[in-house]
C-alpha cells in the first residue's frame, strides 16, 4: 500500500532536538525553548521540554568520528500554522536565568597583560577603566556579575588608543 495522506495535528505541535550528551546533565522538563528555522526566518517560537529520552544514541560523522546526542521532546506554544511537521529547526533550552542581570556585548569586555577583565565606561566625556568579573556567557553577550551597574556606559569595540581618564565626545545612537 502507498501513504497517499499525513494528517497532522496543528493544536499539539511537538519539536524533537538532539542535544549533545555534555550538555543534558543541564537539561530538565519544564525549561523554556526557543525555536527558530529557516521556513520562518525571523520568527521566534517558544515552548518547554516535555520529555527527554531514556537513551542515547550515536551519530556518525564521514570522518570515522561521532557524537552521542540524547533525543528532547519541546512542546510548542502556538496554535500558528506556520511550523509544519518535518520542517528543520533549531532550538536554545534556557537552563539557567537571571533577574535584572547585566549584559554586554563581547566586543565591549577586554583583558590586561594579567588576563584580569575590564570595561571601559563613559562618563561626563571621560572615559574609566573598570575591572569587572564576568558570569554567564551567551551567544554574543556577556553577563557582568560586578564593576558596571545598569545604566553605565560602556563602549563598545573601543580602540586601541583608548586610555583611562582620556576624553571623549560621545554621539547618541553610534
Amino acid at each position: 500500500q502507498n501513504v497517499l495522506a499525513t494528517v497532522s495535528d496543528f493544536s499539539a505541535l511537538q519539536v524533537r532536538v538532539s542535544v549533545p550528551e555534555l550538555y543534558i546533565s543541564n537539561i530538565q522538563v519544564g525549561q523554556t525553548a526557543e525555536i527558530t528555522g529557516e521556513a520562518f526566518s525571523g520568527k521566534k517560537y517558544f515552548g518547554k521540554v516535555a520529555k527527554i529520552s531514556p537513551t542515547a544514541k550515536q551519530k556518525s560523522t564521514l570522518t570515522g568520528g561521532g557524537e552521542t546526542t540524547i533525543d528532547v521532546l519541546l512542546s510548542v506554544d502556538t496554535k500558528e500554522n506556520v511550523l509544519r511537521p518535518g520542517y528543520s529547526v533549531s532550538a536554545k533550552i534556557y537552563t539557567d536565568s537571571r533577574k535584572d542581570a547585566v549584559v554586554v556585548p563581547y566586543a565591549c569586555v577586554w583583558q590586561d597583560e594579567g588576563e584580569k577583565e575590564f570595561v571601559y565606561v563613559e562618563s561626563g566625556g571621560v572615559i574609566y577603566q573598570k575591572a569587572i568579573r564576568t558570569g554567564f556567557e551567551l551567544d554574543d553577550e556577556v553577563e557582568i556579575e560586578n564593576g558596571v551597574k545598569r545604566g553605565e556606559r560602556v563602549v563598545i569595540s573601543p580602540a586601541e588608543t583608548l586610555t583611562h581618564g582620556m576624553a571623549v565626545r560621545t554621539q547618541e545612537g553610534a
